[in-house]
């Protein structure tokens, strides 16, 4: 009876859902989907591609098992979706601020994107509200708990851990300029809060988002110390002495291999910079993949 489970779970596939994105850009170009691999390296695996007509209409289909973030590529153009399964996405392209980009039209499903770009703009707006009152610290805390219970409870576990960390974002950067112990410390605390305990939420761009501008936040305040480290090293002893306060193995690790993407202008001093501060194998198994995609 054990063996007939056993073998009916590994006889059952992942569900898959389709995704369709269609849309309309300028000129006949090819439009690429790639799915984002991890945060760290920064790798990314093409998922489909088609080309646009010679009027710049689109229309591209592939599946996803669940809620992620995938990479479109029209051109010359790049922007980041995020996709659910059985949803329907029209962008189009327009100018912007910088320059031309890719804009949601519409969507179908949860509406994923517009959620996210919702608890960016309230979040945003909480700071700007902040800084109109003289910058009142204490009621930081409040903004989180009230901005966390009208976002925080989507349904969606994906979507709450990622208004977690947008969230925490918000608060690392105010914590930063309330009085108090030193910038370094509390850095320290905050990592300890957020990420010490958890483990690597690996299709979480907010997630790494946050724990990078941590780590920069962190290094930028120990230049203001003795040891004054450079914060874009390009050699191990360098991202030795960023790294050397962190207190956890796995966020140390997270924030060396961060580093050396950083450093990475070349993939020989990429994979110099891996062997020199990793040797052989790493314990983490997951961070072990990371390494092995940086290699190439």
């Amino acid at each position: 009876m054990k063996f007939s489970i056993i073998l009916l779970l590994i006889l059952i596939p992942c569900s898959l859902f389709a995704v369709k994105v269609s849309g309309s850009i300028t000129g006949e170009e090819k439009v690429l989907v790639y799915k984002l691999l991890d945060h760290i390296s920064k790798t990314t695996e093409l998922i489909t591609e088609t080309k646009s007509s010679g009027a710049g209409e689109f229309s591209l289909e592939f599946e996803i098992d669940s809620v992620q973030q995938v990479q479109i590529e029209a051109g010359n153009i790049k922007r980041r979706l995020f996709v659910e399964p059985d949803a329907e996405y029209i962008v189009k392209q327009e100018a912007g601020e910088y320059g031309q980009q890719l804009n949601i039209v519409s969507e179908t499903g949860f509406g994923v994107n517009t959620y996210m770009k919702n608890v960016e703009d309230m979040t945003s707006k909480a700071a700007n509200d902040l800084a109109m009152t003289a910058n009142d610290y204490k009621v930081v805390g409040t903004n989180i708990n009230e901005l966390s219970e009208q976002f925080g409870n989507s349904g969606n576990d994906y979507i709450d851990r990622m208004v977690d960390y947008l969230l925490a974002n918000f608060e690392l950067n105010f914590l930063l300029k309330k009085p108090g112990k030193d910038h370094i410390a509390k850095v320290d605390d905050f990592l300890a809060k957020h990420y010490y305990n958890k483990e690597l939420d690996w299709g979480n761009p907010y997630f790494f988002g946050t724990f990078r501008m941590a780590i920069d936040t962190r290094c930028n305040f120990q230049s203001n110390e003795t040891q004054r480290p450079n914060c874009a090293p390009k050699n191990i002893s360098g991202i030795k002495t960023i790294v050397a306060g962190i207190d956890n193995e796995l966020y140390r690790d997270v924030a060396t291999l961060m580093l050396i993407e950083k450093a990475g202008d070349s993939s020989p001093l990429i994979k110099k910079l891996l062997i020199d501060y990793f040797g052989g194998k790493i314990n983490n198994d997951e961070l072990q993949v990371v390494i092995e995609r940086m290699r190439g």
